[in-house]
């Protein structure tokens, strides 16, 4: 995704629309579902909720041209959107 290596994984998984790493694991494999598990699930999405609404409607965000093959400037439009957030 050309993302700084710094760059807070809530937000790109946000930026991806993906799921998180482990909630897809968990479903590929077929795992039982566990209360760490559950427990997990709970703070990845307690630290989704610290976004900043306005993440979601920035125009990179919402127009999905950036995603496409051979974008040139993904680089810039990434580190421009994700770092503008504040975030920690």
């Amino acid at each position: 995704m050309s993302v700084g290596k710094t760059s807070p994984k809530r937000m790109v998984y946000q930026l991806a629309k993906e799921t998180f790493y482990t909630e897809g694991l968990r479903k590929r494999m077929l795992l039982p579902s566990m209360d760490l598990y559950f427990e997990h699930l709970k703070r990845r999405e307690t630290s989704k909720g610290e976004i900043d609404p306005d993440f979601y409607a920035i125009n990179t965000v919402l127009e999905r041209n950036w995603t496409k093959e051979n974008q040139e400037q993904r680089h810039v439009l990434t580190r421009l959107v994700i770092p503008s957030q504040n975030i920690q």
